[in-house]
């Protein structure tokens, strides 16, 4: 009796890949990548607008309650005056794939800032579909409001939006 050693056939192979493959696919396809870097990317706008809120409010208790006014937002370099002032630390970078703001909003970079006294506001577009599902209209944004003393995500209609008649949501 002689012994074969006998391997897999191409078949046997080729089945085992293609099952592989479709496993593979599912995963990816649950996972959501693209989905999981724009959560990633909304996560920094939030951090960056809850760092501009800080120094904002920092801002008022040293100038804008004594009578002075908020940064000027047709500057374009509200940053730079909070770095100057010494409420910021640095100038915060821009988000990657950020679109722009707003019509009627002043930005520095991606971040959107408007001061109407005696109110302040800081926001940056979202873009994450977890995001987006909040609003049934228009888009999605991270916004602080000094007036409010809120901050959180707010439905906005483009071009322009109204200040004071938004919702935060969670």
């Amino acid at each position: 009796m002689t012994k074969m050693n006998r391997g897999f056939t191409l078949i046997e192979l080729l089945v085992v890949i293609v099952v592989l493959g479709v496993l593979a696919v599912g995963i990816f396809i649950a996972i959501n990548p693209l989905e999981r870097l724009a959560q990633a990317r909304d996560a920094q706008r939030k951090a960056a607008i809850g760092q501009l809120a800080n120094a904002l409010q920092t801002y008022y208790v040293t100038h804008v309650a004594s009578g002075n006014p908020w940064p000027n937002p047709t500057n374009y370099n509200f940053m730079d005056i909070l770095v100057a002032d010494g409420n910021l630390k640095t100038k915060i970078p821009d988000v990657p794939n950020t679109p722009g703001c707003l019509g009627g909003v002043y930005s520095q970079g991606v971040y959107c800032y408007y001061a109407a006294d005696p109110n302040a506001y800081v926001m940056i577009p979202l873009e994450s579909q977890k995001e987006k599902s909040k609003c049934a209209s228009g888009n999605p944004y991270y916004m602080w409001d000094s007036g409010q003393g809120k901050i959180g995500v707010v439905c906005v209609v483009p071009p322009y939006w109204s200040l004071g008649s938004y919702t935060f949501f969670p």
